[in-house]
């Protein structure tokens, strides 16, 4: 007799980890790009646009609803972030994302631009 390792019973009742890590990592990416100097000021409006859909009169499901209606916000937040790095630059994206997958939780690359200026002296 075979045994299925997809059959196990308690499998259901675990939470899908994956799908919430991939949110996180999201998330993280989009706070990364918003702090980078190489992402255009303009495009870093682009994640705080839905909130704009809270304050507007029109919903498309009405927040009466529990849950369903707090669905369509959080999907418009979602289509927000998910835009954004789809406009920001590629090869900024790229390097943040390949930080994160390697688990790097600092920037190891400095920006070219800064420089360091300074006088020193040696103390006896």
């Amino acid at each position: 007799m075979t045994v299925n390792p997809n059959s196990d019973p308690n499998r259901s009742a675990r939470p899908n980890m994956s799908l919430f890590m991939s949110l996180v990592n999201r998330l993280r990416l989009t706070w990364r790009l918003m702090t980078d100097r190489r992402v255009p000021v303009w495009l870093k409006v682009i994640p705080f646009a839905p909130a704009l859909y809270l304050l507007w009169p029109a919903d498309l499901l009405p927040d009466l609803f529990p849950f369903l209606g707090q669905l369509d916000d959080l999907g418009m937040f979602l289509l927000g972030m998910e835009t954004f790095i789809a406009l920001a630059p590629r090869e900024v994206v790229a390097e943040h994302q390949a930080e994160l997958e390697a688990g790097s939780t600092r920037r190891t690359r400095s920006n070219p631009n800064d420089v360091v200026d300074g006088e020193w002296r040696r103390v006896k």
